[in-house]
């Protein structure tokens, strides 16, 4: 049996094993090079093929395919910047910048310092979450010798979650933090807000309150399906508790918007608190 500890496994043939003529199309494919290939997976024996691009590490057992997408590979295009995937929104190729261990080594050292050990690393970080770029790049190229200020603001300008921002100078994560801060965001203007837990977690939340543990703030999601999203991270099948925000801050719980997707909370009670069914959650795609 092979093992993956070491990979992320982004897609996964399921159910029926495929046709033993399509899983060898598939490796000779592969082995011309990195062109386009197709797998094919079976759902109520109906056989459908679906197109991917840009794959590495392929693991064969049988007729089941395991393989790692280089999603995290970081590239610059001459007209709109740094951008991660097969190519620019212009259609551009664009030149390579890290690689995908790089990015995904220098994405972890980056979050850890502005998340969760800045004095480790010897940064001074304000009440806000700042430190100084300049004083984080050279911290982080005494960890590794190729990184440096330029890929600290690729890695940044490329993130497709946002995780980071950089201002006159100064880095800071927008959430995620273990460490004692006291962000400064706009404030919240849903009206609802949602979070995902598992069966255990959902029943202890809606009793005592939403609470962060290991982190400084809650991290709300802005639309139920995300919350569940979310959720899944942490069991096969989520619940999603629904947030009263309005009455909440009308109550004085501090909400802030991160992002499109993310909302940060002060702990919230019990009150504000209800179980989305699942029936009224749009799961489709």
């Amino acid at each position: 049996m092979t093992t993956f500890n070491d990979w992320e496994i982004s897609r996964f043939l399921r159910g029926t094993a495929a046709p033993r003529q399509k899983t060898t199309e598939f490796s000779e494919r592969l082995a011309t090079g990195r062109e386009n290939v197709w797998v094919w997976t079976c759902r109520q024996n109906v056989w459908t093929g679906t197109c991917y691009l840009a794959f590495r590490n392929i693991y064969q057992q049988g007729d089941l395919l395991f393989w790692q997408e280089e999603r995290n590979v970081i590239k610059r295009c001459p007209e709109h910047g740094y951008f991660r995937g097969e190519a620019c929104e212009c259609g551009a190729v664009g030149e390579a910048v890290l690689d995908d261990e790089r990015s995904e080594k220098l994405g972890r050292l980056v979050a850890g310092a502005l998340r969760h050990f800045p004095d480790d690393m010897g940064l001074e970080m304000s009440p806000r979450g700042w430190v100084d770029l300049d004083d984080l790049s050279e911290a982080i190229g005494t960890r590794y010798r190729w990184a440096n200020k330029r890929l600290v603001i690729s890695l940044v300008q490329s993130d497709p979650k946002e995780r980071y921002e950089i201002r006159e100078g100064k880095i800071r994560a927008k959430y995620g933090h273990s460490v004692d801060v006291d962000l400064d965001y706009p404030p919240n203007e849903l009206s609802s807000l949602y979070y995902g837990a598992n069966e255990e977690e959902a029943d202890r939340i809606l009793e005592v309150g939403l609470k962060a543990a290991t982190q400084r703030y809650v991290h709300l999601s802005t639309a139920p399906e995300k919350a569940w999203h979310v959720g899944t991270f942490r069991t096969k099948s989520p619940r999603v508790i629904r947030v009263d925000a309005e009455a909440a801050q009308r109550a004085g719980v501090k909400m802030m918007t991160v992002s499109e997707n993310i909302v940060i909370s002060e702990n919230v009670p019990p009150e504000y608190l209800s179980p989305v069914p699942l029936a009224d959650l749009n799961l489709e795609g």
